[in-house]
């Protein structure tokens, strides 16, 4: 007891300190775990804190030549943001700007206007007739082509040759033709007429800027007829006859300052043909598409306007710029085949695609025998030739098209719009 009565103090002191140890543990239960999750929610915070701090930042990519973002080096505070959305915006500007120049390049004028999208019959007849002086009169003046003479071309000469520069030659004794003087001249017109064929090719290759062959344009023979032609046919004639111009472009941009055939880089235009396009078979694919120019268009939904920040997807599968048709533009594929300086490809190509939305797909090479060449009437010159069968695209913008598209058409690619009312 005397040791308890001498150390009371401290056992009292013990005794507190112990039931205090057990009152953390026991009555206070709830209170420690309220306590531990305002703990986990800070320890939460201060990870999330920690993260945000030390995350790698980067500047808005302005630069479209590159997909590397640069690093921003200090915490994007009010003015580094207001930065980065007016330089954002800036760029979004100038994407919309260049987009409205690339429309208006694409543009083509309408043949005939008020032919699409609905045309009234006197539209329609109006288009056939301006189609047929377009395809026999305005594209071949504008190739200034032709072919080699021919046979009935040098039969003809054969007898002027004769009858203007020997027969007053003739000398005639007693009303008779001196048979000396008579086989004397003969003789040299035999020797002259041997050069005809040669200066009669020259002749023409110096008076045209290639050969052309006859049936190298592509027609849509369903538009030459009696009748009015429906809205999907003009559409298709039409969509072929920007890509014929723009191939024939081409063509003068490679021939560019020569004189003739002689000195051209593309010598000889065997053939343009553009390959099916979808909207051909729009008139046949819906009942009634293209056969009533006046049928009012039923109402239809409008297509989901394109989302220009998704990537479209390619498919190599159908050409190896893996472009397809899609809410943005439409693909036409065309195929130009024609004999060229063989020196002078690389410049025949670039010509074809420069500023003209057309991309050179593929090209096959063929050399061609200039002897044999030559035997069938023509005269490409000294140069090598190479026969090139080029496959190409054309891209139209639906910026600019979808609106002149017949409704079967439109109906027919789901890039409907709201109908429009016949022409008058």
């Amino acid at each position: 007891m005397d040791i308890v009565k001498k150390n009371w103090i401290s056992i009292a002191c013990g005794v507190v300190a112990l039931l205090a140890i057990i009152a953390s543990f026991w009555p206070l239960g709830s209170n420690k775990e309220a306590l531990a999750g305002k703990l986990q929610q800070r320890i939460t915070a201060y990870n999330q804190a920690k993260q945000i701090l030390s995350n790698r930042r980067h500047l808005p990519t302005l630069d479209p030549d590159s997909t590397e973002a640069a690093q921003l080096t200090a915490f994007p505070n009010d003015s580094i943001i207001t930065e980065g959305k007016r330089a954002t915006e800036k760029v979004r500007q100038q994407s919309a700007a260049m987009l409205a120049r690339a429309v208006e390049i694409n543009r083509r004028p309408v043949l005939v206007s008020g032919s699409l999208p609905n045309p009234a019959p006197a539209g329609a007849f109006a288009f056939r007739d301006a189609y047929k002086h377009e395809m026999l009169v305005e594209l071949p003046k504008l190739l200034n082509g032709g072919m080699p003479p021919s046979k009935e071309t040098f039969e003809q000469a054969k007898t002027q040759l004769w009858d203007n520069k020997y027969a007053p030659k003739l000398v005639r004794v007693n009303g008779q033709v001196d048979p000396t003087s008579e086989k004397q001249l003969k003789d040299a017109y035999e020797i002259e007429l041997s050069q005809l064929p040669r200066q009669l090719m020259e002749q023409q290759a110096h008076q045209i800027a290639l050969y052309v062959n006859s049936d190298a344009l592509e027609w849509n023979p369903r538009i030459a007829t009696q009748d009015a032609p429906p809205a999907a046919e003009i559409w298709d004639a039409q969509l072929k006859l920007w890509v014929q111009r723009e191939a024939i472009a081409g063509i003068q941009a490679a021939n560019a300052g020569a004189a003739d055939v002689l000195g051209a880089a593309v010598k000889h235009l065997l053939s343009i043909r553009v390959k099916p396009y979808a909207v051909a078979a729009a008139a046949a694919a819906i009942p009634g598409g293209g056969g009533n120019n006046n049928a009012a268009e039923t109402p239809s939904a409008t297509a989901a306007a394109p989302d220009a920040s998704v990537a479209l997807a390619p498919n190599f599968a159908v050409s190896v710029t893996g472009r397809v048709s899609n809410a943005f533009y439409d693909v036409v594929p065309f195929t130009l085949v024609i004999n060229v300086d063989a020196d002078k490809i690389d410049q025949v190509l670039k010509s074809l695609s420069r500023n003209r939305f057309v991309t050179v797909q593929d090209v096959e090479v063929v050399g061609i025998d200039s002897g044999v060449a030559f035997s069938e009437g023509y005269l490409y010159g000294s140069a090598p030739i190479a026969r090139l069968t080029v496959q190409c695209e054309m891209l139209f913008l639906r910026d600019w098209t979808v609106e002149l598209m017949p409704y079967s058409v439109r109906q027919f690619l789901g890039a409907a719009v709201k109908p429009s009312t016949p022409a008058g």
